[in-house]
């Protein structure tokens, strides 16, 4: 145990050698208890999250009843009746809940990147579910570009991406860069689509033709980012690009 740290602010308190066996084990609880990262509560047992995160989370599946099968749009705003679709079918593990909200914000953000192990259960089961997306041959992820970089010192979507690649069985990569950035948290539902196009390219080879792709992104809310990463694909000889969202937005339009 090298040092313990205040339970609400996170400054060291004392520094301090190894401790062996239980007594460390007391000591480094009793100063520095564990905070659930979603709400900051203390945790009654050794998890990662408290029962009332924990719960708020379990029960934020995606529900794909009343969704276009294709898109996954909310009808009767299907995106498929009034923009050329590209990617040929998508899926999605989670609803966007207040959580999980702050659960993308942090790992994203706030230099938390371990939070993407919330997600490795539902990827590993459909990672072990060969059925369930068909014979996948490559998993690609969109990078985050030279923009990202400025305040993170990683790629969010690449360790969900090489873990899902580990239990498919097929190669990975950064395949679509993000060639230049704007902003879209104000944008309506047509200025993304304008906003997207051009502004992702292609560094992936020419292993790429033919091949059955699975795009991973973190979070689904027009779906303009997909639909334009998968265009890129599909322009370079892709076969057939399936989209993976880890969070999906419910949105009025």
């Amino acid at each position: 145990m090298r040092s313990f740290f205040y339970a609400r602010t996170g400054r060291p308190f004392f520094q301090a050698g190894p401790v062996p066996g239980q007594v460390g084990q007391a000591l480094l609880a009793f100063f520095s208890p564990p905070i659930c990262p979603v709400c900051d509560r203390v945790l009654e047992a050794a998890t990662r999250t408290c029962r009332h995160c924990r719960g708020a989370l379990s029960e934020a599946l995606a529900d794909p009843v009343g969704r276009c099968g294709r898109c996954f749009s909310l009808d009767p705003h299907c995106i498929c009746s009034s923009r050329n679709i590209y990617f040929d079918r998508h899926v999605a593990l989670y609803r966007l809940t207040p959580g999980w909200r702050e659960v993308l914000h942090r790992w994203k953000f706030e230099q938390e990147r371990w939070l993407w192990r919330y997600f490795a259960g539902a990827l590993r089961r459909i990672g072990r579910r060969s059925s369930f997306l068909g014979s996948v041959d490559h998993v690609s992820f969109i990078g985050s570009g030279k923009g990202g970089l400025r305040f993170r010192s990683y790629q969010p979507c690449a360790d969900p991406a090489f873990a899902l690649s580990r239990w498919l069985g097929c190669s990975v990569g950064a395949d679509v860069q993000k060639r230049r950035s704007r902003s879209q948290s104000a944008a309506g539902y047509a200025a993304r689509f304008l906003a997207l196009h051009n502004s992702l390219a292609l560094e992936g080879g020419p292993f790429l033709a033919g091949r059955h792709v699975l795009l991973l992104e973190d979070l689904f809310t027009t779906g303009a980012t997909a639909n334009e990463a998968a265009r890129i694909l599909k322009k370079n000889g892709v076969g057939e690009v399936s989209v993976l969202s880890l969070l999906v937005r419910d949105r009025s339009l």
